[in-house]
């Protein structure tokens, strides 16, 4: 299982807190990760190309984001990463209050696309969506 082997580095963009410290304790439940979190798309975007101030830091192994963000929407920030070659196979999980079929691009850019749930109970159950569809995402090993 991925989570016993490997240290999983989660770039999380999110602007609400509650959701954010939600979906970590979650994803803490089915995963080994250490997750930075970003709360707009403009830093995030500045983060995934290495600059100022986040010269030297790693390309994350997973992206989970809000599409519902200030200056840029996580949709342009999806746009973004699929556009890189170097991002391409960047596994994407989106996790937003849209429902998808309102978002289609979203969903058909993204390699999963998760309503964020009405209930604590329910929202604890997405960690392990979440590492699903990393595992898929990460094809198969060896």
């Amino acid at each position: 299982m991925t989570s016993a082997r490997k240290l999983v580095q989660v770039l999380i963009i999110e602007d609400n807190p509650a959701d954010v410290y939600i979906t970590r304790l979650a994803l803490a439940k089915e995963m080994n990760f250490e997750a930075v979190v970003l709360d707009d798309g403009a830093p995030a975007i500045t983060y995934l190309k290495s600059e100022p101030p986040y010269e030297g830091t790693p390309t994350p192994d997973l992206v989970i984001l809000d599409l519902n963000l200030k200056t840029i929407d996580g949709l342009e920030v999806l746009r973004w990463i699929r556009a890189k070659p170097n991002l391409l196979r960047l596994p994407v999980v989106v996790l937003s209050s849209f429902p998808p079929d309102a978002q289609h691009d979203a969903a058909a850019q993204a390699n999963c696309y998760i309503q964020k749930p009405g209930s604590l109970d329910e929202y604890m159950r997405i960690g392990r969506v979440i590492r699903e569809c990393f595992e898929e995402a990460q094809g198969p090993v060896g």
